[in-house]
């Protein structure tokens, strides 16, 4: 019984002391775009969309690199009443893009015009909570 007193007694100082400890802050009409872009859900969730759509540009300069694939390993075996058996086995391949009837030109193109897209997405989205938010101060 002394325990879940003591236990008890424990929960509510430090429950007062973590409320004592947290004071009020100021907050002006200028820190407004500052706190919804860190804290808005939406704001983070458009920009992000946008930095995502800004990672993949740079398409067109990617297809033409080579590509090198390797594989190998070894595989055991039994066929039948014959003996185990083991067998190594591998692969290389390369590839490299010459030309694929300006497909790559226009991929380029369309995640270029998304990435001004999710951009434009981003900054309707900051400015229509900002205007929420500076209606509510």
């Amino acid at each position: 019984m002394k325990a879940l007193f003591a236990l008890t007694l424990g929960i509510l100082g430090s429950a007062a002391l973590i409320s004592s400890a947290a004071e009020p802050m100021a907050l002006g009409f200028d820190d407004l775009p500052r706190l919804v872009e860190t804290n808005n859900q939406n704001v983070r969730g458009a920009n992000l969309l946008a930095d995502s759509a800004g990672e993949r540009l740079g398409h067109l300069k990617r297809s033409y690199l080579p590509q090198l694939k390797a594989e190998g390993g070894q595989e055991r075996f039994q066929t039948g009443s014959y003996a185990w058996m083991e067998q190594p086995y591998g692969s290389a391949e390369a590839r490299i893009n010459l030309y694929q009837g300006g497909k790559d030109a226009l991929e380029e193109r369309a995640r270029k015009s998304q990435s001004r897209a999710t951009q434009a997405e981003a900054k309707r989205a900051l400015s229509s909570e900002l205007l929420e938010a500076r209606k509510l101060y």
